[in-house]
């Protein structure tokens, strides 16, 4: 994050003061009357810029999306463990869970895609007022070399006016990198703190509910008493590396869990 030290950028080196103090004419009004105007202007132009973020930002509802994604995690974890929720149609339990699984997977889906959507307007929004603030902190040294020109130079009235504008200038500037730096470290903070543990968070449970769901899968074939439930421990074993393995890639790991739970299913067939 980009952090203005403000002290730093009115140090002015005394050759730098003088050698720019001997490129300008302070007998000519109308250049000093139009003295660090280019500067004057940008700030115009930072102002009118943090005005219109001011306006335009959303609420990002994180909170919201958070609160979506648990409530779905939970309430298929309660569904997949609970032994209640099988009772009234024991012959379909593989069918209800692989049925219930994807539906999660698909509303996860979603939420994971909003979040994504954040994130990249967070990771926008850093880069853009790290670009104000770099820009912003040039013109501020900018301003503090015209300063020390003017006061290095014989005082006269219209230089007096011309430094008050500057210096309320300076003043303005600094107000408005400092709005820019709150902005930044809120907007990282949610990203930081939220926006990414909560994605890392998705990707853990789409390994961890694998792991569940092999323990119940094997449960369905223990049930049938297939001769396949011992091999089964193994293949979980097998998934699990491979969902491991393609923790970032959320299709991938949709086709692993399809190709486990097919298998299961196909042998517990072959048993009846």
């Amino acid at each position: 994050m980009n952090e203005i030290d403000f002290d730093q950028l009115e140090i002015i080196p005394q050759p730098e003061i003088i050698e720019f103090t001997n490129k300008i004419d302070f007998s000519d009004t109308v250049r000093i009357m139009n003295f660090g105007a280019p500067a004057m202007e940008r700030i115009r132009n930072y102002s009118n810029s943090l005005v219109h973020i001011t306006k335009t930002s959303k609420d990002i509802s994180v909170n919201s999306l958070l609160a979506k994604l648990l409530s779905e995690i939970k309430l298929f974890d309660s569904k997949v463990v609970s032994n209640i929720w099988f009772k009234l149609f024991p012959g379909k339990r593989l069918q209800m869970i692989k049925e219930n699984y994807h539906d999660t997977l698909q509303k996860i889906g979603k939420i994971e895609e909003s979040l994504k959507i954040q994130e990249r307007n967070l990771l926008r929004n850093l880069e853009q007022y790290r670009n104000h603030l770099n820009n912003i902190a040039t013109t501020y040294r900018e301003l503090s070399l015209y300063i020390a020109c003017i006061k290095h130079a014989e005082s006269t009235d219209q230089l007096e006016k011309k430094l008050f504008q500057l210096e309320t200038a300076k003043t303005t500037l600094k107000n408005i990198a400092m709005q820019y730096m709150v902005l930044q470290n809120q907007e990282a903070d949610l990203y930081h703190h939220i926006v990414l543990p909560v994605m890392q968070a998705v990707v853990t449970w789409k390994i961890s509910s694998n792991v569940v769901l092999g323990m119940k899968l094997q449960k369905e074939l223990l049930e049938h008493k297939s001769e396949h439930a011992e091999m089964i421990e193994e293949y979980i074993k097998k998934i699990t590396a491979k969902i491991a393995a393609s923790s970032n890639n959320p299709d991938m790991i949709s086709c692993v869990n399809e190709d486990f739970m097919n298998t299961v299913q196909n042998l517990i067939k072959d048993e009846n």
